[in-house]
């Protein structure tokens, strides 16, 4: 996808002709070109007045130049040389408008570079994303057809802009710096890690919003399990099915089995009434309360009470339970023992909606739990794509089980591996890692989780000395502590910053626990292990 500058602009105040036009560019070019809407000038008439002018999208690659498009919607048509939209002369053809602004820019570029030499082609195009094919009659000698986005072009125009540029040698990254000052003077652009990651962090909501938007109307079926990887945005498309639910007005039992992910949907929902969210096993003993049933003692909670226990209980003391829902959703459903299913669909109003929605990462099954069996009856639905990680995570978690890169998947920085076999290692290259991430690229400790595959790993580095900010539990965390816990505890969450921590041999287990580690890394990941870590990964030793 092209990158956006500036990052922030609102591209519906644009025209609804110019925004079909700069939403296909953005969408549907390679990362490298940028993409500038609305380029406004002054130019200089041969009488010496002023005059102001306007360029509808400026694009610019470091191989391929720039190109200078005019767009013009509605329905187009050329009689006798004169350019008409839906019936209207215009004063200019299109690509005269085009041209002209070409030349313009041009010589505005060349005044606020150095050295000249290092002006990269220019070219013009037009747009017409109103209609399917280039009009009919004399294009002019300025314009020919493979210099025309039309509505069909615009679904492809990487491959137009191809047509239309010649590649050439690499521009420098400073002239590119200077090229967007001069057109867009009012912004602060450089191609530096903090304007890659602005974008970076855009593009993946984009693509996650865009995934939601073509899956979220499924929950007009009764019952759905949707099954992808980490990072397919099944986490937004359950709290989106809330909010439709709520829509509705419909009671909704919204819950996952990992407790940092639960209160994190509990803190989402905290203001509905009409929702019940959190971590499974206190939700459901919240609901047990009005029973008289007895919680143990943190210490006394063993493996029988939270596989038969809790879910015996419920089903004991159902017709106790004031609450009923009109719809459960359970993310992270692959941590949920089918044993449960039927206490948890007890708690289904017989008068209500009755939905069921499921959502889980079947890779992710470390409890080695199993749906019931009896599911023919839902939709099933499965996601692909990632839409969490940068392209250059994103590859290291295909290797271990991650999903499809997107079209549009943004680059990032490398992924990091220091090499380490014992604690004593472990804490120095972290150290380092966290050096890199706070000192170098200025990541707020917030930002920042370091996640282990053993939990006395992870004690043995919150008792590190001399740490650049408080290692704590998840549930301990603040704006000024680094969260420092195991993948068990995290599933499902995301930081900007990861750093994965281990110290065992290669096996399917460690495999496992990489793949999530991994995926919790939007943009930077630095993974500490020894060197067959590193090798199963493809990743370089340091």
């Amino acid at each position: 996808m092209g990158r956006l500058i500036p990052d922030d602009f609102d591209i519906t105040s644009l025209p609804r002709s110019e925004q079909k036009v700069v939403q296909a560019f953005v969408n549907g070019i390679s990362p490298e070109w940028l993409v500038l809407p609305s380029i406004a000038f002054i130019e200089k008439k041969p009488n010496g007045k002023k005059a102001d002018g306007e360029t509808d999208v400026v694009l610019i690659h470091p191989t391929r130049g720039i190109v200078v498009v005019e767009t013009k919607g509605g329905m187009i048509s050329v009689k006798d040389g004169t350019w008409y939209t839906n019936e209207s002369a215009l004063n200019r053809s299109p690509a005269a408008q085009a041209c002209n602004a070409k030349h313009v820019l041009k010589r505005k570029i060349m005044e606020g570079i150095a050295p000249a030499s290092d002006m990269p082609p220019m070219y013009h195009a037009v747009a017409f994303p109103d209609v399917d094919h280039a009009p009919a009659g004399a294009l002019g000698t300025d314009l020919e057809k493979n210099m025309i986005f039309t509505r069909r072009e615009l679904f492809e125009p990487e491959s137009v802009l191809k047509r239309l540029t010649k590649k050439g040698s690499i521009c420098p990254q400073s002239t590119i710096d200077a090229i967007v000052k001069v057109l867009r003077p009012d912004i602060e652009f450089s191609d530096d890690l903090d304007g890659i990651l602005r974008y970076t962090q855009r593009r993946l909501s984009d693509e996650t919003m865009t995934l939601i938007r073509y899956v979220q109307e499924l929950d007009i079926n009764q019952r759905v399990i949707v099954d992808g990887p980490a990072g397919t945005g099944k986490t937004r498309i359950a709290t989106t099915w809330t909010h439709r639910a709520i829509k509705r007005e419909e009671r909704v039992l919204l819950f996952c089995f990992n407790t940092a992910m639960g209160e994190w949907l509990a803190g989402k929902f905290e203001d509905h009434h009409l929702v019940t969210a959190g971590p499974f096993v206190p939700t459901i003993e919240a609901l047990l309360e009005p029973t008289g049933f007895e919680v143990p003692e943190r210490r006394e909670k063993d493996h029988h009470y939270f596989r038969t226990t809790l879910p015996g209980a419920l089903l004991q003391y159902i017709d106790q339970i004031p609450q009923r829902f009109d719809t459960i959703v359970i993310d992270e459903v692959q941590d949920v023992h089918s044993d449960w299913f039927p206490a948890i669909q007890a708690l289904l109003d017989p008068t209500g909606a009755k939905r069921e929605y499921y959502l889980g990462d079947r890779s992710q099954n470390i409890f080695d739990t199993e749906l019931p069996a009896d599911m023919d009856n839902f939709v099933r639905f499965p996601l692909s794509f990632n839409c969490r990680n940068t392209k250059q995570i994103a590859l290291l978690a295909k290797r271990v089980g991650g999903g499809e890169l997107t079209q549009g998947c943004p680059e990032g920085p490398d992924p990091t591996f220091r090499h380490a076999t014992g604690v004593r290692e472990v804490r120095k290259r972290v150290a380092a890692s966290l050096a890199e991430l706070i000192d170098q690229h200025h990541i707020a400790p917030t930002n920042i989780a370091i996640i282990t595959d053993r939990n006395e790993l992870r004690d043995a580095l919150m008792a590190s000395e001399n740490q650049p900010a408080p290692f704590v539990r998840w549930s301990d965390r603040d704006e000024g502590s680094i969260v420092c816990e195991n993948v068990q505890a995290v599933k499902g969450l995301e930081w900007r910053a990861v750093i994965f921590v281990s110290i065992v041999p290669v096996d399917q287990k460690l495999k496992d626990h990489l793949y999530i580690g991994i995926t919790r890394a939007t943009t930077w990941l630095h993974i500490v292990a020894p060197r067959e870590t590193a090798d199963l990964l493809g990743m370089a030793h340091t």
